[in-house]
């Protein structure tokens, strides 16, 4: 592993951000783990997915809170690393704490992903990621945020 561990900025200004940024993973100040703010998904409708991502390069640890507050069983906050799902969460849950090992040289995509279904709804129907700290060099990628 590559230098010292270090919190992830969640409102990196090198974010690129869509216009009035509704449907896209914004910094926000009202839920959080550490630190007063945390990255939360934005507004989406039903069948739909808002995103962010970041690369890094080289193995290393990935480590993060996460929480969600979804319909059970049918909405999820979802953890990539190279399109390959890690781990996801559903329901009401709070604050949690995650580590995923990334293996082999080169560079690595990271993706946050919250998700809809077709139907329904349940509690605040979003998504919050915070504390996110890696021992390895990463940065955002030009289209880090979207909606689909």
């Amino acid at each position: 592993m590559v230098g010292i561990a270090r919190q992830f900025c969640i409102d990196d200004t090198r974010r690129e951000r869509s216009a009035g940024d509704r449907e896209n993973w914004f910094s926000q100040t009202t839920t959080s783990y550490h630190g007063g703010d945390a990255a939360k998904s934005g507004a989406i409708a039903n069948n739909g997915q808002s995103w962010m991502q970041t690369t890094v390069s080289g193995p290393g640890i990935i480590r993060f809170y996460w929480k969600v507050s979804s319909q059970l069983g049918g909405d999820y906050l979802e953890f990539f690393i190279d399109s390959v799902r890690q781990g996801r969460i559903s329901g009401t849950t709070d604050w949690q704490g995650q580590s995923y090992t990334i293996t082999g040289s080169g560079t690595h995509t990271l993706k946050w992903r919250y998700t809809k279904n077709s139907t329904g709804t349940g509690g605040s129907d979003c998504a919050w990621v915070d504390y996110v700290q890696s021992p390895i060099e990463w940065s955002w990628t030009p289209a880090c945020a979207g909606v689909t």
